[in-house]
């Protein structure tokens, strides 16, 4: 999961798009639901 987090803010970086951003935000969602305790921050 973190390394595909890792994969979309990348992404998000090279290619600043709503689509990318909102791959990036779910991502970091389904994270944060997984480990409640880590911090995820962009």
């Amino acid at each position: 999961m973190r390394q595909e987090l890792q994969e979309l803010r990348g992404r998000y970086v090279l290619q600043p798009s709503d689509f990318n951003r909102y791959q990036l935000v779910r991502q970091e969602q389904r994270l944060a639901q997984w480990a409640p305790a880590e911090v995820v921050s962009v």
